[in-house]
């Protein structure tokens, strides 16, 4: 059960669209596909996911790296999407008459940002908890 109050609806045709996006994932190959088609801007180098510090890499459980390793793609996936929406955006701000819609993709950005942030978050914490003891080991050698 969802405890949100419904919005205006979608045209039927965007509807459908996103309702078969949300309950099934994309096929690999078509996934890989649509993620080759934006590159990072030069100037967001934070549009990415990062990689684990290869020392604590190597304390980890192979559970804990599945984890990690999944997570990742969830982000890099999420840093894709935003760079696709920052795109419209950065053209819709040269439109005037586009700045209803700006305001909605910069939410969407916002959103995702925020929802990145608190994945890398995550993925640090079970880091912590999947190996405490090693970890307190490696920061003793610095």
């Amino acid at each position: 059960m969802v405890d949100e109050e419904d919005g205006a609806k979608l045209s039927p045709n965007v509807a459908t669209f996103i309702t078969k996006r949300f309950v099934a994932l994309t096929a690999d190959k078509k996934l890989k596909s649509k993620l080759e088609l934006y590159k990072r801007p030069a100037n967001c180098k934070v549009l990415t996911a990062l990689l684990t510090n290869k020392k604590i890499w190597r304390t980890l459980k192979t559970p804990a790296k599945r984890t990690d390793v999944k997570l990742t793609n969830v982000q890099k996936n999420m840093a894709k999407a935003t760079i696709a929406m920052a795109k419209c955006a950065d053209e819709l701000a040269l439109r005037a008459d586009y700045k209803d819609k700006l305001t909605s993709l910069t939410v969407a950005i916002t959103l995702l940002g925020h929802t990145h942030k608190s994945i890398t978050n995550l993925r640090r914490e079970s880091m912590r908890y999947a190996h405490l003891h090693d970890l307190k080991s490696l920061e003793s050698d610095n």
